[in-house]
């Protein structure tokens, strides 16, 4: 904010303590952040952690907070992330308490071959597999596996012999959690997935008023043993219309009034259509022919 400039202009310079090559600077956009087992894979796994104050004391001085890639000692190895490379006009540490470096370029005022991706991933960055934009996200733990130690069992635990001598079978307990994993089946699908369900076909109505025909139309489907959710409060039709989105059921009916009678507005696998009642009832034939139950209306 001080220097008005973006944080992309910036080059970041930080120490580490690596093992048998003593102190290194990392230098990388200061948008960045390193990552410091990608550091350690750069300098082929040896061990490196982040300069204590008194080694860079010793060193760069007494310029903490101000310091740069522009006149490093010799002793200091310089590694440069890949985001840091080609940078034209930054601005850099000084290696003096208080200043900083301005118009500061690749290859003039800095340079190394020592280049690495050494920086965490970030949302925006392209997918290492398939290049498209990285979106931030949390890991849902869906079970929990603990080893049980057959000591404290109450029986002993099954052997069986391994040609040579008796061996325990390896006892384990495990905890599931439903919630967590119906969510991880669902988040990222157009529906829920057949198998895992609530219920097949959800079914709601275009108007003001409650269609006498909604309670024959759950009937049929339930006879043809089709588990059915029907949305029968008034209000807006926007709001039953959204509700029926979020629910993302198998099967999502929309039941509304043409001029020549019945309309459904069906949506299936991502899809929607409109269907006439004849219509709708041959692809009910087919959604319900899965558990080799027929449909009629």
């Amino acid at each position: 904010g001080y220097l008005k400039i973006a944080p992309s202009r910036i080059v970041k310079c930080m120490f580490y303590a690596v093992e048998g090559r003593g102190l290194a600077a990392v230098i990388l956009r200061a948008d960045r952040q390193v990552c410091l087992e990608k550091v350690r894979a750069a300098f082929q796994g040896a061990s490196v952690r982040p300069a204590e104050p008194d080694e860079l004391a010793a060193v760069m001085g007494d310029s903490a907070g101000y310091m740069g890639p522009v006149g490093l000692p010799a002793s200091v190895t310089l590694l440069a992330d890949s985001s840091a490379v080609g940078v034209k006009n930054a601005v850099v540490g000084a290696n003096k308490p208080g200043f900083h470096k301005t118009g500061a370029c690749w290859g003039r005022d800095f340079k190394t071959d020592f280049v690495a991706d050494v920086t965490l991933l970030q949302e925006g960055d392209p997918c290492p597999n398939c290049g498209a934009a990285l979106k931030t996200s949390e890991l849902r733990p869906v079970a929990v596996f603990r080893p049980v130690d057959p000591a404290g069992l109450a029986e002993p635990s099954l052997t069986f012999f391994n040609g040579s001598a008796k061996v325990h079978v390896p006892a384990w307990s495990a905890e599931i959690d439903l919630t967590a994993l119906l969510s991880a089946a669902i988040e990222n699908a157009a529906s829920w997935p057949a198998e895992v369900a609530p219920f097949d076909t959800y079914i709601y109505w275009e108007g003001e008023k409650t269609p006498d025909a909604l309670a024959p139309l759950i009937g049929a489907l339930e006879s043809a043993g089709l588990r059915v959710v029907g949305d029968d409060r008034s209000g807006a039709f926007e709001s039953r219309q959204a509700e029926a989105a979020a629910i993302r059921a198998p099967q999502t009916v929309c039941l509304k009034k043409s001029e020549d009678g019945w309309l459904f507005d069906v949506t299936r696998d991502g899809r929607a259509e409109t269907l006439s009642p004849a219509q709708f009832a041959a692809r009910q034939e087919a959604f319900s022919a899965t558990a080799r139950r027929p449909f009629r209306t």
